[in-house]
């Protein structure tokens, strides 16, 4: 199984370069062979568990038959101060099921305080780990001043930073891991808009169209907001879906509403690291 983002995971762990393996031996034994990037550091017998769901969206508890006992509280990894950790455990009578019927089931990855964060699901194939993706899909862009715009906040500095996760041999995600952190931007901003627009530049305004997404979907934006503080400053994570890969993503331009929806910051979005966006 390729491992990635738990769907309702609301923090900072990464572990979309990470996979599992899990063999069988004829008597059902499961060897459970894993390496994992990204994890939670220095996650002391955490646990590493299949689950009857067959959606990451929906895991459900445990899997394991009814006259095996649950083997799953001792499937444990450990990490290093780096997040990493690399291993197999060997879980004896399995969990009453075979191959067969552990293929398509959600294997999760927990942390210290039992929190899913990682996700992936098995595949019967032994090209299937191998197409577990080798990294993420950043796009990135500092934002300046909208174009266009003479207002008070001129001076609006922040980078934006989007993820997409996904088994690259499978298809290209969709799902994005869009953050931002603002400086100098309109003070005191409650769920204000922050965008990705249909334009290519942020040197004429009036090439910088509406939202992008795909018509397919439903408009993902109103729900994506910042919030800042007295001083302008503000930082934080949004996921969404607009329908469209990292790929038809780049090159678009990252808009920034202020409390009355008025634009004033703006920025493209590159595969290029963006860098010395707050100074």
């Amino acid at each position: 199984a390729c491992m990635l983002e738990f769907p309702f995971y609301k923090g900072d762990l990464d572990v979309s370069t990470s996979r599992v393996v899990i063999k069988f031996d004829e008597e059902d034994n499961m060897e459970f062979k894993f390496n994992l990037r990204g994890a939670e550091k220095e996650c002391v017998g955490c646990g590493l568990h299949v689950h009857s769901g067959t959606s990451c969206e929906d895991i459900k508890d445990h899997f394991y038959s009814d006259g095996v006992e649950n083997p799953w509280p001792t499937n444990l990894y450990s990490s290093n101060h780096h997040g990493k950790a690399k291993g197999s455990n060997v879980v004896s009578n399995g969990n009453g099921y075979g191959a067969d019927d552990n293929e398509g089931h959600a294997v999760v990855i927990h942390g210290s305080d039992g929190t899913p964060y990682g996700c992936g699901i098995l595949t019967k194939s032994r090209e299937a780990a191998k197409s577990c993706p080798k990294g993420k899909e950043d796009l990135e862009t500092c934002i300046q001043t909208y174009p266009g715009y003479e207002g008070d906040l001129h001076h609006v500095a922040g980078k934006i930073k989007t993820s997409f996760k996904g088994p690259r041999a499978l298809k290209r995600s969709t799902h994005q891991r869009f953050r931002h952190n603002l400086k100098n931007a309109d003070t005191d901003c409650e769920d204000c808009g922050i965008h990705i627009h249909s334009g290519n530049s942020c040197e004429d305004e009036t090439a910088i169209g509406g939202h992008f997404y795909n018509p397919s979907k439903a408009n993902p934006w109103a729900s994506v907001v910042y919030t800042t503080s007295s001083t302008g400053e503000g930082s934080g994570v949004s996921w969404l879906d607009n329908g469209y890969d990292s790929f038809h993503n780049n090159g678009k331009v990252v808009v920034l509403h202020a409390k009355d929806g008025t634009r004033y910051g703006c920025g493209v979005l590159s595969t290029k690291k963006a860098k010395g966006c707050l100074k």
